[in-house]
């Protein structure tokens, strides 16, 4: 059964998400004894992840008509060779994986992919 700490509207957003790992692994029994890094929700990675695209579209790109979000969301559900042949998503639930998930998109904006 999902967790009642997940609101219906995040469920209905992101329906790829595999909010029982998600919410067993980012709420902690005790919040006050956990880095913030380690309790900040799947989805304000997400929204980090956003705002950096959007960033790198506008200072690199076209950002006419472009969808930062749908284009995120489209491209942590596939297999990234940068990434080991993982999937960004599998790897932001992961100790650190924003940083990781935020390096592999700066190397690509800068044409460096090992």
């Amino acid at each position: 059964m999902l967790s009642n700490s997940v609101p219906a509207h995040a469920r209905k957003t992101l329906p790829w998400v595999d909010w029982q790992l998600a919410v067993g692994r980012y709420h902690a029994p005790n919040p006050q004894r956990v880095s913030t890094e380690s309790t900040m929700p799947l989805e304000a990675d997400i929204a980090t992840l956003t705002l950096l695209v959007q960033r790198m579209v506008d200072e690199s790109g076209d950002p006419t008509n472009f969808d930062a979000r749908a284009w995120l969301d489209h491209w942590l559900m596939g297999v990234v060779p940068a990434l080991g042949d993982r999937r960004p998503i599998d790897i932001l639930k992961e100790t650190g994986g924003l940083g990781v998930v935020s390096s592999a998109l700066a190397r690509a904006q800068s044409s460096v992919f090992s």
